[in-house]
């Protein structure tokens, strides 16, 4: 009886940890969102986001891959660091935003492990617990730290600029 209580515990709290989404079609791991901001222009939201660029990555001129006021639209690649098998590990991901009047649309996937200069990147989709052990905790630590980053963001973009 106690060893089925406790089977059944530790299943119910495995499942209960957050995912990573998955977009169906494609198979990879997806973070999408549109956020309305009534009453903010489209160049206002776009300062904005590449305000929030330049605050959380060391050189936004770095990370940006687009930078398109006119269209709306940012893209940038940067990496955050995660514990993982004993030692801190970057996981690289890409970062779109659009920006529309009163709206904007984030975009965070092309998650890459970097687990070692001999291993170089590897697209998470292919991390299995065949290939390295805890990858579950990697994944719950690179939702997490992507959670922040989507927090970070929805509070960067809801500030106005300075009028000092």
């Amino acid at each position: 009886m106690t060893t089925k209580f406790v089977i059944v515990t530790f299943l119910a709290a495995h499942t209960l940890v957050a995912q990573m989404p998955k977009d169906e079609e494609t198979g990879l791991y997806i973070y999408q969102e549109v956020v309305e901001l009534t009453g903010i222009t489209q160049n206002d939201l776009y300062t904005r986001a590449r305000k929030w660029f330049v605050n959380n990555y060391k050189s936004a001129n770095a990370v940006l891959d687009m930078d398109d006021r006119e269209a709306g639209m940012l893209i940038g690649k940067g990496y955050f660091e995660v514990r993982f098998q004993g030692g801190q590990r970057k996981v690289y991901h890409q970062v779109q935003l659009e920006v529309k009047e009163g709206r904007y649309r984030f975009t965070i996937n092309k998650f890459n492990l970097k687990f070692s200069e001999v291993y170089g990147e590897q697209p998470f989709e292919t991390l299995t617990n065949k290939h390295f052990w805890g990858i579950d905790k990697l994944f719950q630590a690179t939702h997490n730290e992507t959670l922040l980053m989507i927090e970070s963001l929805k509070k960067g973009m809801a500030k106005s600029a300075d009028d000092w």
